[in-house]
């Protein structure tokens, strides 16, 4: 039965990795030749930056940080608020791959400030969930599930199902890591469900490897779901 349910989930990952690869190289040659094509300073060169960088990170975070700090000079130069927020949030993301923890806290933080006077309650829940995985990674478990906390409380504000299941899925990651493993599986559960009924084959995906995980340390597959 282990066995078998472990090779479920490396089969089920190793296709969703294929395809993700495939489209994500797609996006980053469409919006490289879209960038290529626009040459002017305004808003939409800063969105076509914004989504180069955040696409090319996975592959590349050297070669991505450049190209999100021009969008956010170019964004503060014709004075994009919301552009400016996203670049932040792009930033984030880069640094956090770098492993330049406290710089991705910065540009989040930038970030969550700037989405919070435009009212973009869905880029603040985003952001916080994210502030709560750095938080995590540097040791602080507390400030982290504080932010994964925020991030379902304004998720739930707007019915951001998407962002409930992230919320949930970091405070059962937390749980795990302190040993917690029944009320881990709870949260991991909770997320299952959401992504199950959002259609994300991702997250369901992640979500069963949790569970499946949890199943293991305690022994009883039965459970596993």
């Amino acid at each position: 039965m282990k066995m078998l349910f472990r090779s479920i989930l490396c089969l089920a990952f190793l296709i969703l990795s294929i395809g993700y690869s495939y489209g994500q190289q797609n996006k980053v040659d469409s919006l490289t030749v879209l960038l290529a094509s626009h040459p002017d300073r305004d808003t939409g060169r800063v969105r076509i930056m914004n989504s180069l960088a955040y696409e090319t990170c996975i592959s590349n975070a050297t070669l991505a940080k450049p190209i999100a700090l021009d969008a956010l000079g170019l964004a503060k130069s014709i004075n994009y608020v919301s552009g400016q927020a996203d670049c932040y949030f792009t930033l984030a993301y880069i640094y956090s791959f770098l492993g330049e923890r406290d710089s991705a806290i910065q540009a989040a933080a930038s970030c969550r400030e700037l989405s919070d006077q435009l009212g973009n309650i869905e880029q603040e829940a985003d952001v916080n969930y994210l502030l709560g995985y750095l938080f995590v990674a540097k040791g602080d478990n507390e400030k982290g599930k504080e932010f994964y906390q925020i991030c379902i409380d304004l998720s739930q504000s707007i019915d951001y199902r998407e962002g409930i299941g992230k919320g949930v899925k970091g405070l059962g990651d937390v749980l795990e890591t302190e040993g917690l493993y029944g009320k881990a599986r709870e949260m991991f559960q909770q997320s299952l469900k959401i992504n199950q009924g959002e259609s994300n084959e991702n997250g369901t995906v992640v979500s069963y490897n949790d569970l499946g995980r949890i199943a293991e340390i305690l022994g009883d597959f039965d459970k596993a779901l």
